[in-house]
């Protein structure tokens, strides 16, 4: 069974070069979860690793690993409960 996690967004990085050169290819993994977080309080809700590789394309520890990456670097807090 795939686990569930919640994902939480860093604001403001497109504004310091520092950044953008610190997540080099993440931007794209950044960008997916950006796009699936809800506008009100910037939560991706019902992410599953699997679901997320497959729809980008992705081998699902590619996936995992950026994401890991992100989390991290500081760029997204992740967080797992019981049930999602």
């Amino acid at each position: 069974m795939s686990k569930k996690h919640w994902i939480m967004l860093k604001r403001g990085l497109s504004e310091d070069a520092r950044h953008r050169r610190r997540m080099g290819e993440l931007i794209w993994t950044y960008l997916h979860i950006l796009d699936r977080a809800t506008w009100d309080d910037g939560i991706v809700y019902e992410w599953k690793d699997k679901d997320e590789a497959e729809e980008m394309g992705l081998e699902l520890r590619t996936l995992r690993d950026q994401r890991q990456r992100l989390e991290r670097l500081g760029y997204i807090t992740c967080k797992r409960n019981r049930y999602g």
